[in-house]
């Protein structure tokens, strides 16, 4: 079996990835706690027959916290991946790579739930708009 070997045109290409993905990450960081921010806003709005501000602040904090998690890891993966180029660690590179596995599949469980998401309101959409056209 060959050993993978991480050469220098790598190594640059990671600690260049690493710096977009740390501005992308702080600047999910800042978005996340703006729509949280937010939420605790629409918590605390006057009640109104027309604007269900206490819903929607509740929808926004949700929103938030799904995000913390990826956040999280996309910082390991930013700190695991210097370690393993700085100091040559090849423990570190694996942990970054189980860290990026993690925000992945992470995506992809949240991409599906979306999509099913979705189609449940379409399916619930329909099932309204024939129920309604019926009386």
């Amino acid at each position: 079996m060959e050993n993978l070997v991480v050469n220098e045109p790598i190594k640059q290409n990671l600690l260049s990835a690493m710096k977009w993905l740390n501005f992308l990450t702080i600047f999910l960081t800042v978005m996340v706690a703006l729509i949280g921010l937010a939420g605790i806003a629409f918590l605390f709005m006057p009640a109104n027959d027309k604007f269900p501000g206490f819903i929607v602040g509740i929808m926004y904090i949700v929103m938030a916290l799904v995000y913390v998690y990826p956040i999280n890891k996309c910082f390991e993966i930013i700190r695991n991946v210097r370690n393993a180029i700085n100091a040559s660690l090849q423990s570190s590179l694996e942990d970054a790579t189980a860290d990026f596995y993690a925000v992945m599949k992470y995506y992809g469980i949240m991409a599906i739930v979306a999509v099913a998401f979705y189609v449940l309101l379409i399916i619930f959409g329909m099932a309204a708009f024939v129920f309604a056209n019926l009386l």
